[in-house]
């Protein structure tokens, strides 16, 4: 199952713009962190986990932009929403260059904010289905190379014993050759014993003919 939470980590220093928004945003998404400057935000996105950073450019400590470089050496892919009084190109160039794909500028209305966040959060979930896609075949593949694997261990163990059939062929076809001679040897010293034939020389070729076979 797909993993829908979505966490945001929002950052402004004005208390009351603070509360109102942070309720608002608590509308659209399972969690949100607060922070009133740059340094407290930079902590807790390193203590949490954090979807989306939605935060003002101008706050205390450490500016918008300064927490968002500081964000971009850990995280390059995380989605970043700038709310801003202000319409700067400047600090909006500066923005670009760090990755940031929306600006919203402040007084923000939900009509605004809504198809923003929808879209940033659509976009995390299907980037949570190709993962998770992903590795369901990797996984596939995986069992789909053992299997593979198992069957060509099995088809060797196959032909081994294959092998060894026709060695022990092989084998049996060597024994039986001296095995029947040596037979025929001890049933012509029967014969010749019971007509009489049989003396010491007689005996003696017998014994060389099955020892040379032997051999």
């Amino acid at each position: 199952m797909i993993d829908t939470k979505i966490t945001v980590l929002y950052v402004e220093d004005h208390l009351d713009t603070q509360q109102v928004f942070g309720e608002i945003l608590a509308l659209f998404v399972d969690d949100v962190l607060i922070a009133s400057n740059g340094e407290d935000a930079l902590e807790l996105f390193l203590q949490h986990p954090v979807d989306i950073i939605v935060t003002d450019i101008q706050i205390p400590l450490m500016s918008g932009l300064e927490m968002i470089q500081e964000v971009r050496k850990i995280n390059q892919d995380i989605p970043i929403i700038i709310t801003s009084a202000f319409n700067e190109k400047d600090l909006l160039f500066q923005a670009i260059d760090l990755g940031v794909g929306h600006y919203l500028t402040k007084p923000i209305l939900v009509d605004k904010l809504q198809p923003c966040l929808e879209k940033v959060i659509n976009h995390i979930i299907e980037a949570r289905k190709a993962l998770a896609y992903n590795k369901y075949l990797a996984k596939r593949v995986q069992e789909e190379k053992m299997l593979r694997e198992a069957k060509e261990q099995l088809l060797i163990e196959q032909n081994k014993y294959v092998k060894i059939g026709h060695m022990m062929g092989v084998v049996a076809h060597q024994w039986k050759q001296p095995l029947h001679y040596l037979n025929l040897l001890i049933e012509d010293i029967g014969l010749e014993s019971e007509y009489g034939t049989v003396d010491k020389n007689y005996i003696n070729a017998c014994v060389k003919k099955g020892t040379d076979k032997i051999n």
